[in-house]
């Protein structure tokens, strides 16, 4: 196995545990739409428009402000919210939740001195709803 089959099935072996995750998140009657609620997360960004993420946006319904993804210019996507390129300049959001976990840190480096609001994995999301 070569370091790209590598790369791929660590992909898809954090995506498959996310969403073991949330679907027990989902079981359990909690939601990430209540848990962003609870905190007064009211306006988020999503980053990364994989399957992952337009489920995300999905269930935010009224709480997505805007998605964004480095493919934005490129896609054709049914979201009810503004598509944007990282390097566009953002709308103010409370909080913008990285749904392409395996590049949390690269996206999070990429966009913490360009927002003022926290930067979250879905995954810590999910594990903090499921907590509460």
């Amino acid at each position: 196995m070569n370091h790209q089959d590598t790369n791929e099935l660590s992909r898809l072996q954090l995506n498959n545990e996310l969403l073991v995750k949330w679907l027990h998140l989902t079981y359990s009657g909690k939601t990430i739409y209540n848990y962003l609620s609870k905190h007064n997360y009211n306006k988020i960004g999503v980053y990364g428009l994989n399957d992952i993420g337009v489920l995300l946006c999905d269930e935010l319904n009224d709480k997505l402000l805007y998605a964004m993804d480095v493919k934005a210019n490129y896609m054709n996507i049914d979201i009810e919210a503004p598509l944007y390129d990282p390097n566009d300049d953002l709308p103010e959001s409370d909080l913008i939740i990285i749904a392409v976990v395996n590049y949390y840190k690269s996206v999070k480096e990429q966009l913490k001195n360009r927002v003022n609001c926290p930067i979250v994995s879905l995954m810590d999301i999910i594990e903090a709803a499921y907590e509460r």
